[in-house]
């Protein structure tokens, strides 16, 4: 083992404590549950690391989800949601991510029942509001977008997460760059691309830009900051790095 993933370990570990110490109360205990079931404490001997980043990129995801939630309160209170809400849904949102890796190896109709599997467990800690809002994310988000309008609710919780880069709060156009790599030619979500082209007539990059762009115009005039360095202008610069 690289003794270099136990100083990622570290890093990541003391960078959840510090974003911890910036939420308001939540259910700790059932975001901790969750991550537990979801292996994310643990080492994975097949890809020979830790999946402990995830956790901090869903911490992070959910500092930045709750300013914005803060600031539009009253308008989250109309769909019976709360800031406390938002950030316990990107607090677990990718909490089956190492699960679901292998599952989707196994076709469409394993991650079917996985994705059913994945709300009933989470409905033992957590409200159905947060445990719904946390399909309003990437590819799932993108689909709902297809039927209909995203709730304000689900708006944050998508746009959040895509401005969460591995542990750092990034813009969402900077975190599409950093994935471009893996949607070119031979990268792990070519396949992904080439289904947006067929789909939409635009790859991945171009589709999250359309729906992502107005969002953050959105939640600029919600927090009544418009600076070219938002939305990371919104949480302490050490989560920005």
């Amino acid at each position: 083992m690289n003794t270099s993933y136990f100083e990622e370990y570290t890093k990541d570990c003391q960078k959840i404590s510090r974003v911890f110490n910036c939420l308001p109360d939540f259910n700790m205990s059932g975001v901790f549950a969750a991550w537990e079931l979801g292996g994310l404490f643990g080492f994975d001997e097949k890809r020979g690391e830790f999946w402990l980043n995830v956790a901090a990129h869903m911490s992070v995801a959910a500092l930045l989800g709750g300013v914005i939630a803060e600031a539009a309160s009253a308008e989250l209170k109309k769909e019976g949601l709360s800031p406390r809400d938002i950030t316990e849904t990107l607090l677990v949102h990718d909490w089956s991510k190492r699960l679901e890796t292998s599952v989707r190896k196994e076709g469409v109709e394993s991650v079917a029942r996985f994705e059913k599997e994945h709300k009933d467990t989470l409905l033992k800690w957590f409200m159905e509001k947060v445990v719904s809002l946390t399909f309003a994310t990437g590819d799932r988000a993108v689909k709902i977008a297809d039927t209909r309008r995203l709730s304000l609710g689900e708006r944050i919780v998508f746009y959040s997460d895509y401005c969460a880069s591995r542990s750092r709060i990034v813009s969402f156009r900077q975190r599409l760059l950093d994935l471009l790599p893996h949607f070119a030619r031979g990268g792990r979500y070519q396949k992904t691309d080439t289904y947006y082209k067929k789909r939409y007539g635009v790859g991945h990059h171009e589709k999250l830009t359309e729906l992502l762009s107005p969002i953050e115009q959105e939640f600029k005039k919600y927090t009544g900051r418009a600076e070219e360095n938002f939305p990371t202008s919104l949480v302490p610069a050490e989560f920005c790095v």
